[in-house]
């Protein structure tokens, strides 16, 4: 017994000297850890980390740590007699790229469908203000047309071309599950942004159903992570200008005088002669342009512990325009907090409002060819004064025999327009873990936005009225107001078995959506500045409203399905219900599949050190297109007026006729893909192929008016479009000292109309522009040029038979040159852009980095019908230098470039309307520099500060392009004219923008310089 008892003795005091006390840190990245747990394996023995992260443990030296965290990789550590034992945990997200699939997330290289991704790494590395500015160039099948450069302009964003004639082409936004619209998007402050994902083919989409079919995009923004609390600070302050390279040259005084004095046979004309001092030379341009300034302020918090994260932040942005009187003034916050109320619930909230005011002191360059300030700064004549010898405003109207082209410095002093926008993204959740691997989810959002504007106009008194503007004052006001809200409830099981792996979800959701406007105009104010409606003429006040709802009900699932982490299957279905559509076709289901293969896991691949991942994807399947307005399917009633016993009598009679089988366009689409990282990782390729054809296409198709009716809205027609994509990023050098990755994507598409439902063309803007069966999605039309005529050429049947003059082809050989409606009207243009593409780079050298952005494209034209019509040499308006004065003919000694018409041979019979105004709109763009500099700690430690980054960038440095003058992406609003459906889209659900269209010119892209800093605490 005692030996026992001695034995006993020795074993206990033997582990009492074995053991020792342990001290550490656990820190991640961002900093210390608090509250990490840290055990001794296989025992209860354990401690948590103080606030920076440190702990005091005592272990024996055989024992081993066991380090872990909430969102962080849990780390092993034996003991081996040490007395320091310092852990940085890597965050679960870290170790494998995740991709957002629409109601979860997938390991990007478990993906079987399109998904292009950018980080937060990337957004934030440039001084942008917007979401659409970080996609810009950065991603392949996505383009993003800049159609308007004034502050607070939404690009056109389309996906993998556009899928629609006449209903929306825009995708579907979605900002933290939250379906949205491109304005609520473009009001998140860019550093809150945590990732953007886009979903481009049917097996990504299939998930959001009947509003899957133009793509989707996916914002997630950030949420706090445990540990370290951080505050980060951002100041950004810079110059926007319009740079001379980027305006439109026009002719200065002493060559305007000398091609009216061609124009008129070797003769100054009287209406110069008579009005020119000879000394006056006016740059009109430089009288609307600025240096526009850009400020920009943005603060964060974040932090949390294993219960409860937060991310809070505010921005203010103030940006002034090129153009005088144009200004952006946007306040944004955000608030999301996450709470882990227990093992198996969490609950989180987020609310998101912002405040935009925006404001300009012309009318809106779409609002008229002749009001903007930009076209009439190019229209009106240098030899024209800013003032008359009275002191008033001159116009283009003072040379005699021209149109009153209203002055810029004139149009800023009696405009004034003004509109507000507030927009809330409020949302909470509720995740319950029913058991391991079968999480519940329910969520409840709402979506609220108001937008108020109010123009305002006083004329000159005694001035000649300027064209597109009227001769009396006008006050107009309006407010628009919607709400939102989205219900939705998903259950998801994950679950692996061995070499089997499952993710299973279900899901139901309910949205519905209120739109309500008010608006109210009046004109001869009697007090002036004064902006009511009650102080204008009675008879000439008016007034309207509206209301719409809409709801949609929808059942989703989708089941993904790995064997062997190499053989993968995605099926996706979604049965969606609008209420916009027709009583007898309001439910309709959409489903894709796919399956991927990961064949660098096979054995035959294993000893090939090169490959690190391949993968090949297929996938088909249908998605759908619900952009019509609420309402469509229905009767609508009109008011008409008639007159009856000699008085004016109002009634109502039934406006269309409506169509109960109303319904969806859909699109079905194939991709198949390939993705490759090679050589150790440093070098990446994904290749996507698509077709996708969009049939049953909202049409409005004529009928016999015998019916009572002309026309009613239905489902025909079909078009396609197919290309490839392309991505390819390399990691060429990666040291300590110097890193340098080089990126860049292209996309090709290819589009066609397939089907017009038995027609064989639609005609937009009076038959210049047509939709062709076998032709892509808008082509233009007209007499189409052959050459500028020789002495000796043959001018016979040709509106002008001058030398120097346009020959047109004649078509059917009848002798006579039609205008562009008749037999010797052809196609001269596409629209579409078949290529686009973006080239980035970026090299550091030890804390200095340098990176750079090219974006654009090819293969699309437009009429321009500024040139050939607006400020055409009939009008004796100011002329674009490019376009008519250089290489013109002047004589057989200087015939010219074989291309520009003498300053006489511009005819006015078919020139107006002919591919003299077909122009190509490729382009290269220097998107962006940016160098940042990293300051080395040493220098801010003291400050408490974690990091610190200096950057200066320039956006829009310079644009390569043979297109004359502005943006070549600009278009202008949809003009009507005689048309098969009235209008070349159904209003409420496109930007209004005609493909083919440019007319007036797009403001030109503004040269942007910032300087900021960067501050963590």
């Amino acid at each position: 017994m005692k030996n026992i008892i001695n034995l006993f003795l020795c074993l206990f005091l033997s582990g009492i000297l074995s053991a020792q006390q342990i001290s550490g840190n656990v820190s991640s990245d961002d900093g210390p850890l608090p509250g990490a747990t840290v055990l001794v394996k296989g025992t209860n023995t354990g401690t948590s980390t103080d606030f920076d992260g440190n702990f005091t443990i005592t272990a024996g030296s055989d024992d081993v740590l066991v380090i872990s965290f909430v969102g962080f990789t849990t780390q092993e550590v034996a003991v081996s007699g040490q007395d320091q034992i310092n852990v940085v945990l890597v965050s679960s997200e870290d170790l494998e790229e995740v991709v957002v699939t629409g109601y979860g997330t997938q390991r990007r290289k478990d993906v079987t469908g399109s998904i292009s991704s950018i980080n937060a790494a990337e957004i934030v590395s440039r001084p942008i203000a917007s979401v659409e500015e970080a996609m810009l160039g950065m991603m392949p099948g996505i383009n993003l047309a800049q159609r308007a450069s004034s502050p607070g302009e939404l690009s056109t964003v389309s996906i993998r071309g556009l899928g629609s004639i006449t209903a929306g082409t825009q995708p579907l936004w979605v900002v933290d599950g939250f379906p949205t619209d491109q304005r609520n998007a473009q009001s998140i402050n860019p550093a809150d942004i945590q990732s953007v994902d886009v979903l481009k083919d049917a097996s990504s989409t299939a998930i959001y159903g009947s509003r899957g079919a133009n793509g989707v995009i996916i914002i997630t923004t950030k949420t706090g992570k445990p540990g370290k609390s951080t505050l980060d600070l951002t100041v950004t302050n810079g110059s926007a200008s319009a740079p001379k390279s980027a305006r439109m040259t026009v002719l200065n005084s002493e060559e305007y005088v000398q091609f009216h004095k061609e124009r008129n046979g070797g003769t100054i004309p009287a209406f110069i002669s008579n009005n020119w001092d000879g000394v006056t030379d006016t740059d009109w341009q430089d009288l609307i342009f600025r240096n526009g300034q850009f400020q920009n302020y943005v603060l964060s918090a974040s932090g949390g512990n294993e219960k409860t994260t937060y991310f809070i932040s505010g921005n203010y942005l103030n940006q002034e325009g090129i153009v005088i009187g144009e200004i952006q003034k946007k306040f944004s916050a955000r608030a999301k907090v996450d709470y882990k109320a227990s093992d198996k619930v969490t609950i989180g909230i987020n609310v998101a409002p912002n405040f935009t005011d925006l404001g300009r002191q012309s009318p809106g360059t779409d609002d008229s060819d002749w009001a903007s300030l930009y076209a009439q700064s190019l229209m009106l004549a240098p030899i024209l004064p800013v003032r008359r010898a009275d002191g008033t405003f001159s116009m283009n109207s003072d040379l005699p025999g021209s149109l009153p082209v209203g002055n810029p410095l004139e149009t800023m002093q009696n405009w004034d327009f003004d509109e507000s926008i507030f927009t809330l993204l409020a949302g909470m959740h509720v995740e319950y873990e029913i058991i391991d691997g079968l999480n519940f989810r329910s969520s409840f959002s709402a979506n609220i936005g108001t937008n108020e504007s109010e123009t305002y106009y006083l004329p000159t008194v005694g001035q000649t009225r300027p064209i597109a503007f009227s001769a009396v004052s006008s006050y107009s006001t309006s407010k628009n107001q919607t709400s939102s809200w989205l219900n939705e409830n998903t259950i998801n099981y994950k679950r692996a078995l061995g070499e089997h792996s499952f993710d299973i979800l279900g899901g139901y959701t309910l949205q519905n959506s209120v739109s309500e406007s008010i608006s109210a105009r009046t004109s001869e104010l009697k007090v002036p500045g004064v902006r009511n409606v009650d102080i204008g003429n009675p008879d000439n006040r008016t007034g309207s409203n509206s209301r719409t709802e809409s709801s949609l009900i929808s059942y989703l699932g989708r089941f993904n399905y790995a064997f062997k982490e190499k053989y993968l299957l995605t099926a996706t279905v979604r049965t969606d219900g609008s209420s916009v559509f027709g009583e007898d076709d309001r439910f309709q289901t959409f489903g894709s599949a796919a399956l991927g293969w990961r064949f660098s896991e096979e054995s035959f691949f294993q000893g090939l050190n090169l490959l690190n991942n391949g993968k090949l994807r297929v996938s088909y399947g249908t998605t759908g297109s619900n952009a019509i307005p609420p309402f469509a399917s229905r009767s609508t009633f009109e008011t008409v007026q008639h007159a009856f016993g000699g008085s004016a009598v109002f009634g109502t009679s039934i406006g269309s006729p409506g169509n109960r089988g109303l319904t969806w366009e859909t699109s079905t689409q194939l991709d198949i893909g390939l993705d490759l990282d090679l050589f150790d990782n440093r070098l990446n390729l994904v290749f996507d192929y698509f077709n996708n054809e969009t049939t049953s296409l909202l049409l409005t198709k004529s009928i016999v008016p015998s019916s009572g009716y002309s026309t009613f809205l239905t489902n025909i027609g079909s078009m396609r479009n197919k290309g490839v994509e392309i991505a390819l990023n390399t990691q060429l050098i990666s040291t300590e000292d110097w890193e340098w990755t080089l990126g860049g994507n292209i996309t090709t598409n290819d589009q066609e109309i397939l089907d017009l439902g038995g027609e064989d063309e639609i005609q937009n803007f009076f038959g210049a522009l047509r939709r062709v069966v076998g032709g892509e999605l808008q082509q233009i039309r007209g007499p189409k040029i052959l050459k500028i005529a020789r002495v000796g050429d043959d001018q016979t049947g040709q509106p002008l038979t001058t030398p120097g003059a346009y020959i047109y082809e004649d078509v059917n050989g009848d002798g006579a040159i039609s205008n562009f409606l008749g037999a010797d009207g052809q196609l001269v243009g596409d629209t579409n852009v078949d290529i686009i593409y973006g080239i980035n780079t970026n090299v550091r050298y030890k804390n200095w980095e340098l990176s750079a952005l090219l974006n654009g494209q090819s293969g699309a034209w437009v009429y321009d019908f500024f040139q050939i019509q607006l400020a055409a040499p009939f009008r004796q308006t100011n002329l674009s230098k490019e376009f008519w004065y250089d290489g013109r003919y002047i004589d057989e000694a200087n015939p010219g470039n074989g291309v520009t018409p003498a300053a006489g041979g511009f005819d006015t019979a078919t020139g107006p309307v002919s591919s003299a105004g077909a122009v190509k709109t490729d382009y290269m763009r220097i998107r962006n520099l940016t160098l940042n500099y990293t300051v080395p700690s040493t220098f801010y430690d003291r400050l408490g500060l974690s990091s610190a980054r200096i950057y200066t960038s320039v956006e829009n440095l310079h644009t390569f392009t043979d297109f004359v003058g502005g943006n070549p992406e600009a278009r202008r609003a949809s003009a009507g004219g005689v048309a098969l459906i009235g209008g070349s889209q159904i209003r409420s659900v496109t930007d209004g923008r005609e493909l083919g269209l440019n007319s007036p010119p797009g403001l030109p892209m503004p040269r942007t310089w910032t300087l900021g800093i960067n501050l963590n605490f």
